[in-house]
């Protein structure tokens, strides 16, 4: 916002940027199982997402930190592979199967597929991906090529773009039934002139 010199009403600039990323507590009230109230921390974090990499592994630390923001999935790059993993939801019918590949020229891309069901008959609910392959760039200071950052591609059906890995696990979270806050049972009501206490 410019303020003017000779007054009126000042000047005012909007710029978009799309990969913002904010995190805040956020507070909720339920009465019969139904969201009556929420309120969210005034503290509220706010970083740019950077959807530019330089190797793989930065691309697996990425996801990983995006799954992580699912309920009930943690994921350890020092502990679990990222090659062929299922990973079943508590409380949900909802199973997540992840896949990733590394090629001999660089390339790198991963696989997330929704199940839902029992463990005899399942339901593919849907896929969503990324794709990476290193960019060549030419550096200035040595006059010779160089490698470039490059971001990743984000495929699949409602999955938002411009935000680096965190829409797949946004693709999650809005499709996996989650279970309902239990109905209280209504009280019963008091006859007038009853006495709860007894004779």
């Amino acid at each position: 916002m410019q303020s003017l010199w000779n007054g009126g009403d000042p000047e005012v600039e909007v710029i978009s940027i799309p990969n913002v990323l904010v995190r805040a507590h956020l507070s909720f009230e339920y009465a019969d199982g139904v969201i009556t109230f929420m309120d969210a921390d005034s503290e509220a974090d706010a970083v740019i997402l950077d959807d530019f990499y330089w190797v793989e592994g930065e691309l697996e630390e990425t996801l990983v930190e995006a799954l992580n923001r699912v309920l009930e999935i943690r994921l350890d790059l020092n502990r679990d592979s990222l090659e062929g993993l299922e990973i079943s939801i508590p409380g949900t019918e909802a199973h997540v199967e992840l896949t990733t590949n590394k090629y001999g020229d660089g390339r790198w891309d991963a696989e997330i597929t929704l199940w839902t069901g029992g463990e005899e008959v399942r339901t593919r609910e849907g896929a969503v991906g990324a794709e990476w392959a290193p960019s060549p760039g030419w550096d200035d200071a040595v006059g010779a090529p160089s490698m470039a950052a490059t971001a990743a591609n984000v495929w699949g059906e409602g999955v938002y773009a411009d935000h680096g890995l965190v829409p797949l696990a946004a693709w999650l979270i809005e499709r996996i039934e989650w279970p309902q806050f239990p109905t209280l049972a209504a009280q019963p009501e008091e006859a007038a002139g009853d006495d709860p206490a007894g004779d």
